[in-house]
């Protein structure tokens, strides 16, 4: 159920993001969106709709695409749940 809900909200997130401008901050946009997709999952249901983060303004959409990719796969790794050791 969670990996639906974040892929939901990584969707949402890709879908609101969409834009150009000159010399964007490409690590500052990709915290902003990790920032943003971790907020919306602790939310989950009571979440906002999302918007693009201020500081991927001037992103290219291919660019939007690959960083809304590594940030969803970095965010569900780091949420996973360690495998107990069994006796």
């Amino acid at each position: 159920m969670r990996r639906y809900t974040t892929a939901a909200a990584a969707a949402a997130l890709l879908l609101s993001l969409t834009g150009c401008g000159s010399e964007p901050d490409v690590a500052a946009c990709k915290a902003a969106m990790g920032k943003q997709l971790r907020d919306t999952m602790a939310a989950g249901a009571n979440a906002p709709e999302g918007s693009r983060p201020a500081a991927c303004d001037g992103v290219d959409t291919k660019t939007l695409e690959r960083l809304a990719g590594e940030v969803t796969a970095e965010v569900i790794d780091s949420t996973q749940l360690q495998p107990t050791a069994t006796p």
